[in-house]
């Protein structure tokens, strides 16, 4: 079984409850912002946190995070494969001591991301190009944790994806959404919609890929 952390009720699973069933993996959703009990870390196949709008560093108006936090400490401590998805790679990067800050450029809609040679390398982007699209819907990025790999990079964010331990992985960008998603999140500004509507083909095969690339992680560490 994943265990899925959704931090917002507006930023939902996406497609990963349907790759997850493709491959035959079982998975629970935890709304975390509900304040619910967590799976035990134990047996736990591997783990992916969402994305949300709020900050890693607004855990006074939304106390759970910090329960998220520790959380995915002991999903490290564990060696258990992780994802960690725009609010969820930030999290993890300043679990594990690095600084996330506000980008001063920031990120809508569709924007290519360059993978670096050690990325091109990584079981997570098998299969993938040096230049694919991405959605982006972020303020804040984060720095590179000591001992991470960077793995993706893009005009305005120097670190897009890392990799740690072996296993863990933050992403800045977001593979799990849909046409939907976009919508709901654009909240009547057509132009991401229609921006994201020309590009889905190809958002949609590298987007899938990569996801599908960190569910074969999972079933390769257990």
């Amino acid at each position: 079984m994943i265990v899925i952390v959704q931090n917002d009720p507006e930023v939902p699973c996406g497609v990963l409850p349907e790759l997850a069933e493709q491959k035959c993996i079982g998975y629970e959703i935890v709304p975390a912002f509900e304040g619910v009990e967590y799976p035990e870390v134990h047996g736990i196949r591997g783990a992916v946190v969402l994305g949300g709008k709020m900050s890693v560093h607004d855990i006074a108006i939304h106390p759970f995070l910090d329960r998220v936090k520790k959380y995915i400490g002991r999903l490290l401590a564990d060696a258990v494969p992780f994802l960690g998805i725009c609010l969820g790679g930030q999290l993890l990067a300043e679990v594990l001591g690095a600084r996330v800050c506000r980008n001063s450029h920031g990120e809508r809609g569709c924007r290519t991301v360059s993978v670096t040679s050690q990325g091109l390398a990584s079981p997570l982007f098998r299969g993938l190009p040096e230049r694919f699209v991405t959605f982006q819907w972020h303020d804040d990025s984060f720095d590179l944790p000591e001992s991470a790999v960077r793995l993706a990079r893009s005009e305005s964010c120097s670190n897009q994806a890392f990799e740690w331990g072996g296993n863990a992985y933050g992403l800045q960008f977001h593979p799990e959404v849909d046409g939907r998603i976009v919508a709901a999140w654009s909240d009547g500004d057509e132009r991401h919609v229609r921006e994201f509507a020309d590009r889905e083909g190809h958002y949609r095969a590298h987007s899938r890929r990569l996801l599908e690339n960190f569910l074969d992680i999972v079933l390769r560490c257990r």
